[in-house]
């Protein structure tokens, strides 16, 4: 699968606070797990692993386009071999992971194993309104909101069970303007950061 050199000139000097220690960004479509996993691997000068990105270079499809070729189980099988890749890849990357995969034991287990993992919870009513369901991602039915839900009810105790680090996403004002979105951004990154640095350290004295 591809990697994705994330790092530019003004963020190479930035220390990587783990380093060895693969960092994976979970949550529901929507939650900003891209986003997040980006900023990190920036800072860090680390890799990029995007369940997407890759799966897409890989393919030549979106995921809604293997959906509608393989079927979602074929999608969700691309997706979970495709993080059991990334947390075994060295040097360790920043693994922006489809929430499916939290569903699969194996992968569920090589998580606790290997990684910190950053689960970025909203709750379905606020992804609903933090996004319009772009062409690339797929929808398993006609209700957006009933979908997520579904989602969340099946996914959340798992999410509960995988995360290291559970970050609850605060609602977006619609009103906001473009610097004060990315401030929200730069602090919701600085906030992940600490906390990615705290579990990594109770994962080391364990």
């Amino acid at each position: 699968m591809t990697t994705h050199d994330v790092t530019d000139p003004v963020t190479q000097e930035h220390h990587d606070p783990v380093p060895g220690v693969p960092v994976v960004v979970t949550g529901l479509m929507g939650a900003g797990k891209t986003t997040v996993a980006t900023a990190l691997a920036r800072r860090w000068g680390r890799a990029l692993r995007d369940s997407d990105v890759d799966l897409q270079a890989a393919t030549g499809r979106t995921a809604a386009e293997l959906v509608a070729e393989r079927g979602a189980d074929g999608l969700h099988a691309l997706e979970a071999q495709h993080v059991l890749d990334a947390v075994a890849a060295e040097p360790a990357a920043v693994v922006a992971c489809a929430a499916f995969v939290v569903e699969v034991p194996e992968c569920r287990e090589a998580l606790a194993g290997r990684a910190v993992v950053v689960w970025l919870d909203a709750r379905p009513e606020e992804l609903v309104a933090r996004q319009h369901l772009g062409g690339h991602r797929p929808q398993y039915g006609p209700d957006l909101l009933e979908m997520l839900r579904g989602m969340d009810a099946r996914r959340r105790p798992l999410f509960e069970q995988v995360a290291d680090v559970a970050v609850r996403l605060d609602p977006v004002d619609p009103a906001a303007d473009v610097a004060t979105r990315q401030a929200s951004v730069a602090a919701l990154v600085d906030d992940v950061e600490r906390r990615v640095v705290a579990a990594a350290g109770r994962r080391a004295d364990r």
